[in-house]
């Protein structure tokens, strides 16, 4: 385990998209894969709600979503719909979504 002063040491030595990646690791308890595979449509701002699905034991979770982190988060979002807006631009845009309905 590590002190309140060593994971703000952490978190002071990273930025960006691993910052807020550290971060929601650290604060909603998720596992490093659950973050990494985080959908928008798992993420409720309203209800300041993250819903982990098929975690440990097949089951889903919801977790709270820090207030503190909520701008950064979207922040990321805004971020990822510029790049896919442009990807798809040049018809470079999608990610591959297995076991989603119409996927072959």
């Amino acid at each position: 385990m590590l002190t309140r002063e060593e994971v703000a040491s952490l978190f002071q030595c990273l930025d960006g998209e691993m910052a807020l990646l550290a971060k929601l690791l650290c604060r909603t308890g998720m596992r490093l894969m659950k973050g990494l595979r985080l959908r928008i449509k798992d993420v409720d701002f309203d209800r300041r709600a993250i819903i982990l699905r098929e975690t440990k034991g097949g089951k889903d979770r919801v977790v709270m979503l820090p207030q503190t982190l909520a701008p950064a988060l979207k922040q990321q979002l805004l971020q990822a719909r510029i790049l896919l807006d442009a990807a798809q631009r040049v018809q470079r845009g999608g990610v591959e979504t297995p076991y989603a309905p119409g996927s072959i």
